[in-house]
């Protein structure tokens, strides 16, 4: 017999009918393996909830729902038609949420106005989570949620690419001012110095279109005044700390070069 997860995920209490049925000289039983999970979030329909761990931990999302399990969780005053449907359920809550969330510190959270997964109910967002340490493997560094290590070893692009791919990741991406400047000061401890280092930006497959080689969204505009300039036709790859400085340039990607790389925990 199967029993179905979403009879008891997410509910602090759970009665299990096993239904098996009676057969004479036959001792049947069911084995249900569960874990409970320390935070539990909720937020109402058009609201949204800040998701919070202590200092040095991450979040990691266990079970996430938006749509409506009971009749009693967020009521606000909406009429009984709205809070009868307690088989609702948005199929995406889970991979849409741990995306979000997953190794932040924090993480506002918002029952989303675009998605309706019941017509005519009143929705909640339902978020259960624990708080890990975060950790990265011996020589990594952490830092919002991945984790990071500089490479002295001159590589061109494509090897320094192949290495961290080697060690479980791709050369770095950064998404934020503040992962820039962290990734930035992580070479200046490793090697002194702000040594050029390669990170993953390229246009190797469509020129003029960048892109990270870990797949993420390229969406830090901030390269250095007039670049990437391409010069010659040949500059595929990104680099950091051009000349020492607080510059970002494109580069030709034969050139060997130290490298960052970026892996998940």
């Amino acid at each position: 017999m199967f029993l179905s997860p979403c009879s008891c995920d997410g509910k602090t209490v759970c009665d299990i009918k096993s239904n098996i049925t009676y057969d004479p000289g036959v001792c049947r039983y069911l084995e249900t393996t569960y874990a409970c999970f320390t935070h539990h979030s909720v937020t109402c329909e058009g609201s949204q909830s800040n998701l919070q761990c202590g200092e040095g931990q991450v979040i990691v999302v266990s079970w996430a729902n938006y749509g409506r399990r009971d009749t009693t969780t967020c009521p606000d005053g909406r009429p009984d038609s709205q809070l009868q449907n307690v088989n609702c359920s948005w199929s995406t809550s889970m991979e849409y949420f741990t995306k979000m969330c997953n190794w932040q510190n924090s993480c506002t959270v918002k029952a989303p106005s675009s998605v309706d997964p019941c017509r005519g109910t009143y929705e909640y967002l339902e978020v259960f989570f624990t708080c890990q340490d975060a950790s990265c493997p011996p020589g990594w560094t952490w830092f919002g949620g991945r984790c990071f290590i500089f490479k002295s070893s001159m590589k061109n692009w494509p090897d320094a690419e192949s290495s961290c791919e080697t060690l479980g990741g791709h050369l770095a991406s950064f998404h934020s001012t503040a992962e820039y400047t962290f990734i930035r000061e992580l070479t200046h401890t490793a090697a002194g110095l702000y040594e050029t280092a390669w990170v993953g930006g390229n246009d190797r497959e469509i020129k003029c279109w960048w892109m990270w080689s870990d797949g993420s969204q390229f969406d830090f505009p901030n390269w250095a005044k007039g670049e990437p300039n391409d010069a010659g036709g040949r500059e595929d790859c990104m680099t950091i700390n051009y000349g020492g400085r607080d510059y970002v340039n494109d580069a030709g990607c034969n050139a060997n070069k130290p490298f960052v790389c970026v892996r998940d925990p």
